[in-house]
């Protein structure tokens, strides 16, 4: 097993063997994205899609929820977009535009 670098504590990340894991880590909020998340996203993804030996993607979260969608505090002050401004996706589109080649495995 080897990290794999997502440059935040709110979605953790590692590779065994052909599985890429990503997990969402914030149970204190029942995994609600975060901006923090994305751009976790946005590190590892290219790096997950440049690595041949990597055959399926895994997404989990820790805690006892998956994901509870987006965080609801930062939309009611700012809506669903990033804090650059730029509107979020849905975390499948950006998963889509990435990840062509894989099979996603959810598990909760």
């Amino acid at each position: 097993m080897s990290t794999l670098e997502t440059g935040t504590d709110h979605l953790l990340g590692r590779i065994e063997g052909h599985v890429a894991v990503l997990s969402f880590n914030r149970p204190e909020a029942r995994n609600a994205l975060s901006d923090e998340m994305y751009a976790g996203f946005g590190k590892a993804l290219p790096l997950i899609a440049a690595n041949s030996d990597i055959r399926v993607l895994m997404l989990t979260g820790e805690g006892v929820a998956f994901c509870s969608g987006g965080d609801q505090r930062v939309r009611a002050k700012r809506g669903y977009a990033y804090a650059n401004g730029n509107n979020k996706f849905n975390i499948f589109t950006i998963l889509n535009q990435n990840l062509i080649r894989y099979g996603i495995c959810l598990l909760y």
